[in-house]
């Protein structure tokens, strides 16, 4: 599939997870220079909200970030009129039900608990790149929004 289209945005401040999530996606034909990586919710949003920046096609994030969470990271995106549909998953160290609820409640797509390995994290990321692509709404196994 031809993904040069595609603009994953990640939040995640966990480096070598980023390296792995970034090397997911580029093993699953997205180009490396379309995958933009922020450590922070602050320096997400004001790139995520900048008319400048091209717009996404989805938002991976972490639910603990330095300053603010995830979660207030997404609540803070559906507040923006052009990013109210932005697809968004979540791949966090925590599976607390509190946080899966919330996710659920911003629109979240997904929900994953990390660490994971690179066999499940290649399997979560064509998931996402083919909900994208209108491959239905199926996500990998291990997805915890499935239950709600």
């Amino acid at each position: 599939m031809n993904y040069r289209h595609c603009f994953p945005f990640l939040v995640e401040d966990d480096d070598d997870f980023a390296l792995l999530l970034r090397r997911a996606f580029v093993n699953a034909g997205v180009p490396a220079g379309n995958i933009r990586r922020y450590s922070d919710g602050e320096t997400a949003l004001a790139h995520l909200t900048s008319i400048d920046v091209i717009r996404p096609s989805a938002l991976v994030v972490d639910v603990e970030l330095p300053g603010m969470t995830g979660l207030s990271v997404l609540e803070r995106v559906r507040s923006f009129e052009r990013l109210t549909d932005l697809p968004a998953f979540v791949l966090s160290g925590r599976d607390d039900n509190h946080f899966i609820a919330a996710a659920h409640e911003l629109g979240a797509r997904g929900y994953w608990r990390k660490p994971l390995g690179n066999g499940t994290l290649q399997g979560i990321v064509g998931g996402i790149l083919g909900s994208l692509n209108g491959g239905g709404d199926a996500m990998p196994a291990g997805n915890l929004l499935e239950k709600r």
